[in-house]
């Protein structure tokens, strides 16, 4: 995570999701302010996320003038007597 991107998200004064910030969707139902529906991180260097495909994600955007690198993939899980987990 470039030091640039890390600084404009601490120094974010709105009341979104900070610039940068990898946020997971739970719903998409109303959103009651009682009820958390999502949540957000913001990445360092060298974190790996795993979570379910069909889980909406997203990166915030920002404005810093850096590289920021992200790989993603598939994985799929078998077992040898059952088949598809």
């Amino acid at each position: 995570m470039p030091n640039e991107l890390t600084k404009e998200a601490d120094e974010f004064e709105g009341t979104g999701i900070k610039p940068g910030c990898l946020s997971f969707e739970f719903t998409q139902q109303a959103r009651p302010k009682w009820a958390i529906t999502g949540q957000s991180t913001i990445p360092e260097t060298g974190d790996m996320y795993i979570f379910p495909a069909m889980l909406q994600h997203w990166v915030a955007p920002y404005k810093s003038k850096v590289t920021r690198v992200s790989v993603s993939g598939n994985l799929e899980i078998m077992n040898k007597q059952k088949g598809h987990i």
